[in-house]
Formats: structure tokens, sequence, C-alpha cells
């Protein structure tokens, strides 16, 4: 068509299995999780982009990808130590005539579901899930000048679901909490990106919104860490990015980002904790502002090569480390600051480089978890204050 339309085509096939053996003990080796599990999953895609020039300066974009997953799982999570036996004072699991009743056991009255596997959380057998999705994405490309673009775009995004692999409690049957669903997100964006002063300074701005249905988010029920769908959530923002040209050898970096993001819906019996979460709650690992500059400054050096320097600042606004907003694991505002000077030699075959990262040794949690079946909240700790040197050679 006159190189009016650009476009793919293709397809995508997919294929695993695996074995996961979680093996976890809790202080004084009174629960011994031991949990082997077999897992499959099996994907195969289609999918197709074009670009069709309605004339020189817009341009359609349309696509679309059709998904379909099968995956399979059993569980053999079992506790070695019997707890649940011994707290609950029905033991052995065999003892019999429980309550009076011939024939009734403790493996029974405790809902443990194998016969003849005492220990095992999971029902016997090899569960099941399907799923299919189609994911389209439209926009359109409006080329102002040489200098400027805007653009607008609309798209459907895909994240499988699948199983719980660690039980806190026995399940004598199959039922939906052994799973979760996926989780699908729903985008606009709208944006410009553009070249000014004679190309000296790149200005990019975005505004987008995104909405979340079944979003997945990790919670902790009784002693498990586990993945459930938490309910619906919705985000808006923008984003402004620019790169400017002071002189010619300084160059500033610099980036705003703002984010609004909350649940329009959480799903009955959501909970962390035993902490039922509400709509009020914020949304884990989303911070409200971002910003960002970095200047670098390149200095020639008369004998040959050239002298570079960079220096680097972000701040990050407050977050939620976690679904029940856990007192101690929220993260305070972060001010970062790294910096680096490398040596270039003529030619650019070798460079050394020197620098540092989080020089101001701020410290705090980028990960944690409120563990409520043992009283324990524990967190993984930002890096320190760190040096590095690189020596760079390419031919």
């Amino acid at each position: 068509f006159s190189d009016r339309v650009d476009y793919v085509i293709g397809g995508y096939y997919f294929k695993e299995a695996g074995h996961l053996h979680d093996y976890v003990t809790f202080p004084g080796v009174l629960l011994m999780i031991d949990g082997p599990n077999d897992l499959s999953t099996e994907a195969e895609a289609i999918f197709a982009h074009l670009g069709i020039k309605f004339t020189d300066d817009l341009t359609i974009i349309a696509g679309g990808r059709f998904t379909h997953e099968y995956k399979t799982f059993e569980g053999h999570q079992t506790d070695d130590n019997g707890l649940a036996y011994k707290i609950s004072g029905c033991n052995p699991p065999d003892a019999p005539n429980i309550f009076g009743v011939p024939g009734l056991n403790c493996q029974q009255v405790l809902g443990f579901p194998n016969p003849g596997e005492p220990y095992r959380y999971y029902p016997d057998g090899v569960n099941n899930l399907e799923f299919s999705d189609f994911l389209p994405t439209v926009g359109l490309e409006y080329k102002a000048t040489d200098d400027m673009m805007f653009y607008v775009t609309a798209s459907k995004g895909f994240k499988t679901g699948s199983w719980t692999t660690r039980l806190s409690n026995p399940h004598p049957t199959y039922d939906a909490s052994l799973h979760f669903e996926p989780e699908t997100a729903f985008s606009q964006e709208l944006g410009m990106k553009s070249d000014w002063l004679e190309n000296r300074l790149r200005v990019n701005v975005a505004v987008f919104r995104t909405k979340y249905k079944n979003i997945q988010l990790n919670s902790q029920q009784g002693i498990s860490p586990t993945l459930l769908n938490a309910g619906d959530a919705k985000m808006w923002g923008f984003e402004i990015e620019s790169e400017a040209q002071i002189s010619d050898g300084f160059t500033m970096l610099a980036s705003l980002g703002y984010i609004d993001a909350k649940y329009e819906r959480v799903n009955p019996g959501v909970g962390d904790n035993g902490i039922n979460i509400d709509t009020s709650f914020p949304l884990p690992k989303t911070p409200e502002w971002k910003f960002n500059i970095g200047p670098q400054y390149v200095m020639p050096l008369s004998f040959g090569g050239e002298l570079q320097f960079n220096l680097d600042y972000t701040y990050t606004d407050h977050l939620s480390n976690d679904l029940g907003n856990t007192p101690l694991l929220r993260r305070p505002s972060v001010d970062m600051v790294n910096a680096s000077a490398t040596y270039r030699l003529p030619g650019d075959h070798f460079e050394i480089s020197f620098g540092g990262t989080n020089l101001t040794n701020a410290r705090y949690i980028i990960t944690g978890q409120n563990q409520g079946g043992v009283a324990n909240v524990f967190g993984t700790y930002s890096d320190p204050r760190m040096w590095y040197g690189t020596l760079r050679a390419s031919y």
C-alpha cells in the first residue's frame, strides 16, 4: 500500500513443568511445612499489530492478541510435625471413635482430606485451570510538526491466574480459595513528544489512567503468604520527562511523575493478618510523587579523551509495603543521591569509572511481611552507601 501500512503478525507457544519444594520450619520446629508441589503450564497466542498512515501526518494504530492458557497443579504440602493434631488434643490422627462415633477419627475431625496421608493439607488429585482472553489496542499518532508528535492509546492487559501453594489449614475438599483468577487492566494514555530550541530541549508529557479488575496482591493468611484477587482498583497520573543541552558539554535530565491510586471495590472477606481491607487502604508499592534530576557534564581533555561527571537525585514519596499497611513496614519519603566520574581514553575503546550510590546512606524497608502466625514483623532494608569502580574495554 505504497508504504502506508506497517505490520507485525505472529504466534507464540510456551510450555513448562516444574517441581516446587517449599520447606519452612518455624521457631522451635513446632511447625514444619514440607511443601512439594507439581505445576505445569501450556500457553498459545496469536497477535497482530498494524500502523496505518491515514495521511503523512496521521497514523492509526490497531492490534490485538488472543491468549489461551492451560495449567495443572497438585499440592502435596504436609506438616511433618503434626502440630494441628497436637494442639487440638486430638492425636494421633487415627485415634478411633472420636466423640463416641464409631469410625470417626482425628484426621476426619480436623479436616485432613486424604486417607493414608494424615498430614497432607491439599485434597488428592491434579487440579487444572484454563484461561482465554482477547487483548486489543487502538491508538492515533499525529505529527503536528517535524519536532512535535501527539498520541492517544487505549489497551487491555492480562496477568494470569494460578494457585496458592502454601496453606495454613487443611482443606477437606477443593474450593475456589485455593486459586486466584486473572487480573486485567484497561489503560488509556494521552501524550506529546517534542523537541524545542533547535533540538537542544526535549520534552515528553503523558497523562494516563488504568483500571484494574481482580487486582492480584499479596495477603498474609494465618502463617501463609498468599496471592489473592483483592478487588478492583484505578489509578491516574501524569509523567513529564525532559532533556536539555545547556551548553556543549552540559546536559540536564529531569522527570516528574504523579499517581493517584485507590481501590474502587474490595472483594468480600479480603484481609491481611485478620485485618479487613476496605477502599480506604492505600494500594501497596504506589508512591504519589516521584521526581528526578540528573546533571551531566562532559569535559574534553587537551591531550585527548574526556572526563564525564554525573549526579543523580531522586525523590520518592512515602508508600505502603504491604496489603494491610502495617506501620512497621511503611516506607517514608526517600531522597536518593548517586554520583560518578568517568575517564575515556581517545578512541572510546577504554574507560574507567568511579562512583557511589545512596550517598546520603538512606535506609528504608523495600519489602517485608507481617507474619501474624508467629507474631513477627520482618523486612528487607535497602542497600547502604556503596562505592564501585568499573573498567571497560571495547574492540
